[in-house]
């Protein structure tokens, strides 16, 4: 059973399948210059910590999970960090002006463009702009998905 399981509930940066208590997390020092929401992917800072996405080249660290107490979270905050692994799944923020159904292949945004924030993600590839990867979206709301490693 789904820790979130019922998407007219869900919250970006929620853990799905998997469950808290074995979900793989890592808690890392956000170094960003202004706040971020649970639910955005992130990389990792080469100093320590992790940082926004601003490169195709960037690693990937996971995506930001919500807190009991929070979504939203400020420079040199600790973050929770999830690593997505087979039978794990997260709920993430899908970007702007973009429609995601189960099975879509998930891309994620590392350069802005127009509406599309970093560490949203995006269905099709946007050559220089977004980080191909083997996640795989399994359920959709409107502005939220489920993703997964098959």
């Amino acid at each position: 059973m789904a820790y979130a399981n019922s998407t007219t509930r869900t919250f970006a940066g929620e853990v799905g399948k998997g469950g808290l208590a074995s979900a793989k997390t890592t808690s890392e020092q956000f170094k960003g210059k202004s706040p971020i929401q649970a639910g955005l992917f992130v990389a990792i800072d080469a100093t320590g910590g992790v940082k926004p996405l601003s490169a195709v080249t960037d690693v990937i660290a996971g995506v930001i999970v919500r807190s009991l107490i929070k979504d939203d979270f400020q420079p040199n905050d600790l973050v929770d960090v999830m690593h997505i692994t087979q039978g794990d799944s997260v709920w993430v923020t899908v970007g702007k002006g973009v429609s995601v159904v189960r099975g879509d292949k998930v891309y994620v945004r590392a350069v802005k463009n127009g509406d599309k924030e970093v560490g949203t993600i995006d269905k099709a590839e946007d050559s220089g702009k977004t980080i191909a990867t083997d996640f795989v979206v399994i359920n959709a709301t409107e502005h939220l998905a489920e993703i997964t490693r098959l």
